[in-house]
């Protein structure tokens, strides 16, 4: 898996830190793993998220872990959190948890679904503690979700496990401000009538009626149809004074009601006062929804119902109405005040202290209606600063009127603040600073001249929109253009217009610049209503020169010089109100040469400098016009010769440039430099640079591989036995010598050279001039570096010796000796050996040593030395061996000098 830092620390990092519940989580496990608490003390906290591990697809988690390392310890502790990760890094690596294995992470995987699980329990049932009616507002339970840590956890799945235990998470609802008609009051006075919903399925009794959301009664929507069935039904019932109130009530519903949407509201306003009246009876909460489930309400619904007239509980008696009508007032809740005013009746108690409660809801209802008075004043006179302060001070007596909130919001802001105008082209781009003030809008209109007052006196540059930039894809060329931007929230009311004005040049497009050897072609394209083009050219030297192009939307300029680069600013020329006017202009660059192709005859190889710096040295045949550069590839990677490619294209195939060494040769139509080398072996190729990149030449491979260190030849017998120490890398190593007059190779693998305990060659006698080189290989060629010479001494030095032997009368004789060592020189150890016998003796064992001789030999000059024989029966042999160990070869005389 690929560490996103940037995207971990804004969707991980940043995110713990603004939850304090589980950055306490997080804290809780590390002082439980720094407590011996083992893996699990990391399951009630998502780990694998935290670390941004997937469990189901861990990939390399060494190097993952590694890069996470280094991020938090750049971030510190901004944020906290940043910090709070790596202490629960440290603490995993304390504990010794195997966290950098997959088989850790599927182990947390399982350990999480448990504690997962448990945790949800756990929370749901805590939840439903709190609210024992049973329902929870999604506001509520979004509360108590951050509160116990679980913003992680999908809401569906919290919502689903609180489903499963009977808690219901259902939205908040308004109180009707639907009136409802006295005769439908009067009904249920009658015992036969629990609530209003019994009326509506005369002559039954409702069962689950629903009634927030929708009007259903036992699963089943109740319409205006069944308004009509119950009232026939109400018609043929025996009469009394319950069956002519329904019959009433009925007929009002049929009359009155225009849909069925308006008899939900009806029904609905009627029900809710009923159950306002019963639960400002007193009793616990759960009582009062227990008393309207037995009146037919659908739990549900009864809940939420008692949850909203009820949110506090308690199981006192009931607060008198002027007291609720005080506190509804306080609250800055007119329609709950002004509802329970309507719903006293002269049964209740508390008379003198009611008349002054609703008095005070009179006034408040004035007050309320002044101020909007003063905000229909100030709208008219577009004074929006003084519409907004008497909603205010509306507000703040009716806070539960959302149509002021909806009238304040629909106030236009303030004026935007000034904007800016840039020409691109053929069009002008309008940008603004956004406004500080919420769900602002803006239209933008364009006009030649004053600004104006409203955005339908002008021309509109696309339609209202929250971006705050818009492009005018036709503004009028040569001439001044007034943008005029207008801020809105609800598309009908404007604020006053920020304008700026721009005089329209659009400068020359699509300029081109083609070249020969001494020329440059200039084309560009310019709106018709440009006069003219106005061409300034300048050299290398800062010479300009200036053209005027009338007709036609292009220019020739020859004479140029080949290899020299020209810059051109192309102007287009309007006439406008105020005179000539020019554009800004267009730009571009040229440089006169030949046809672009790619370096022939390149070559590159290693070197050393005089100061013993190594150095590549690279040289081609020039190209006229052009610069070339040489591009270092890994082997393999370079692009085809003849191929075009940017920068861009040849970095991403691991290419980079070699910087040249001061200096270099141009001579004979060739190119020679020395570029900076960085040691290796690579694929060179060269680049004839054309802008921002260019055509690629053929590759070579070249460099400076690591050579053997240590060679040592060594003979044994008729063997040599070559060894070295390998460098770094997997290279093939070829051995050369010499022998029988040609030069013979072997190429040895690491594995063959471990095999055979080195590289055996022979025969001894016949090798000479060892080398060892490093061979690079790619799938297509190879390279194969400089030689290092192994020392070793090919032959070994021959020497001949010539016997003399005196034989004496009554004792031994004497045995003159004469050693020529023909061309050797150095040391020679040699043993005089005497037997008797018919055999020559073959080696020192097969007779008696009589002496034993030192000598110092020079090339070409024969040693000499004599040694008395002991007395020896015929035939007898005299004859001289090398002592052992000596690289000598010694040569013996004919067989019959050697006899006596």
């Amino acid at each position: 898996m690929a560490f996103d830092p940037k995207g971990y620390k804004t969707g991980v990092v940043v995110a713990l830190a603004k939850d304090r519940a589980r950055m306490d989580a997080v804290a809780t496990a590390i002082r439980e793993l720094k407590s011996g608490g083992g893996e699990g003390a990391l399951a009630a906290v998502d780990v694998a998220m935290i670390l941004a591990v997937d469990p189901s697809n861990p990939g390399d988690l060494s190097a993952h872990f590694a890069s996470l390392e280094i991020n938090l310890n750049k971030w510190g502790g901004n944020p906290p959190s940043a910090s709070l990760i790596g202490q629960l890094l440290r603490a995993m690596k304390d504990a010794a948890l195997d966290y950098q294995e997959a088989s850790f992470w599927a182990g947390q995987a399982q350990a999480q679904v448990k504690a997962r699980a448990g945790q949800i329990a756990e929370f749901v049932r805590g939840v439903k503690a709190d609210h024992p009616l049973g329902v929870i507002t999604p506001e509520e339970f979004d509360r108590a979700t951050k509160g116990a840590g679980l913003v992680s956890f999908p809401a569906v799945e919290l919502t689903k496990a609180a489903a499963a235990s009977g808690l219901t998470v259902t939205p908040d609802f308004d109180i009707p401000d639907a009136a409802v008609p006295p005769v439908l009051m009067n009904v249920i006075a009658h015992p036969d009538f629990r609530t209003i919903a019994d009326l509506l399925v005369f002559p039954g009794h409702a069962r689950s009626v629903e009634f927030i959301d929708r009007l259903r009664i036992d699963g089943n929507a109740v319409t205006l149809a069944d308004i009509a069935s119950a009232h026939r039904h109400s018609e043929t019932a025996k009469d009394s004074n319950a069956v002519q109130d329904a019959q009433k009530a009925l007929g009002l519903l049929k009359t009155q009601c225009a849909d069925d949407s308006q008899l939900h509201r009806v029904v609905a306003a009627a029900l809710m006062k009923q159950a306002a009246s019963i639960t400002a009876q007193g009793g616990t909460r759960l009582q009062q929804r227990d008393g309207l489930v037995g009146r037919g309400l659908a739990e549900v619904d009864a809940a939420r119902l008692v949850s909203k007239l009820n949110p506090g509980g308690g199981s006192g008696a009931a607060k008198p109405p002027s007291v609720q009508i005080s506190e509804a007032l306080a609250a800055g809740n007119i329609a709950e005040a002004r509802r329970l005013a309507s719903a006293l009746t002269d049964s209740d108690g508390d008379r003198q202290d009611r008349a002054a409660a609703v008095a005070r809801l009179n006034a408040a209802e004035s007050d309320k209606r002044a101020r909007l008075g003063e905000y229909e004043q100030a709208v008219a006179a577009r004074d929006f600063g003084a519409a907004a302060r008497a909603l205010a001070d509306a507000i703040q007596i009716d806070a539960h009127d959302h149509s002021l909130t909806a009238r304040r919001d629909a106030l236009p802001p303030g004026a935007p603040g000034s904007p800016s105008l840039r020409a691109e082209g053929s069009q002008v781009v309008v940008a603004w600073p956004a406004s500080a003030e919420p769900a602002v809008r803006y239209a933008v209109v364009r006009t030649e001249g004053v600004a104006v007052h409203t955005p339908r006196d002008g021309v509109p540059i696309g339609t209202i929109t929250e971006v705050t930039s818009v492009t005018d894809d036709a503004p009028p060329i040569g001439r001044r253009a007034r943008y005029c931007v207008f801020a809105t929230r609800d598309g009908n009311r404007f604020s006053d217009a920020a304008s700026e004005e721009l005089l329209v040049l659009p400068a020359p497009s699509d300029l081109v610049a083609t070249v020969d050897t001494s020329q440059v072609s200039l084309s560009w394209r310019m709106p018709s209503e440009a006069l003219a083009a106005q061409i300034v050219q300048q050299a290398a030297d800062g010479t300009e020169s200036t053209f005027d192009v009338t007709a036609g939307r292009s220019l020739d300029i020859p004479g140029l010089t080949l290899g020299q680069r020209y810059s051109y600013a192309v102007r287009a020329v309007y006439a406008t109100a105020d005179g000539r006017s020019t554009s800004e202009p267009a730009r571009i660059e040229a440089v006169p040469r030949g046809a672009l192709t790619a370096v022939r005859d390149f070559a590159i190889a290693a070197s050393m400098t005089d100061a013993g710096e190594s150095v590549l040295e690279a040289s081609w045949l020039a190209v006229d016009g052009y610069s070339v550069d040489v591009w270092e590839f890994p082997i393999g990677s370079a692009a085809p010769a003849g191929h075009r490619s940017t920068s861009a294209e040849l970095a991403a195939r691991g290419g980079r440039p070699l910087v040249a060494r001061p200096g270099g040769d141009s001579s004979g139509g060739r190119e020679t430099r020395r570029f900076e080398s960085g040691g290796g072996v690579f694929s060179y190729a060269p680049v004839t640079v054309d802008g921002d990149g260019g055509v690629v030449g053929t590759s070579l491979v070249s460099g400076v591989a690591p050579s053997v260190t240590s060679p040592v030849a060594e003979r044994f017998g008729e063997a040599v036995k070559l060894s070295w120490v390998w460098p770094d890398g997997d290279f093939v190593m070829e051995v050369s010598w010499m022998q029988g007059g040609s030069r013979r190779s072997a190429r040895i693998t690491r594995a063959r050279y471990r095999a055979d305990g080195g590289v055996t060659l022979q025969p001894a006698g016949e090798i000479s001039q060892i080398a060892v080189a490093t061979v690079v290989r790619t799938v297509d060629d190879e390279w194969v570096s400089a030689t290092v010479a192994v020392p070793f001494a090919g032959k070994r030095p021959a020497v001949t010796y010539s016997l003399a032997v005196k034989k004496g009368m009554f004792k031994g004789g004497v045995v003159q000796v004469s050693v020529d060592p023909l061309d050797y020189s150095g040391p020679l150890e040699v043993e005089l050996v005497c037997a008797t016998g018919a055999f020559m003796p073959t080696r020192a064992s097969d007779g008696a040593s009589v002496a034993r001789e030192r000598l110092t030999l020079t090339a070409r000059q024969p040693h000499r030395f004599e040694h008395p024989l002991p007395k020896l029966s015929s035939p007898f042999w005299v004859r001289l061996f090398v002592a052992d160990g000596s690289a000598v070869t010694l040569l013996d005389p004919p067989t019959t000098s050697m006899k006596g």
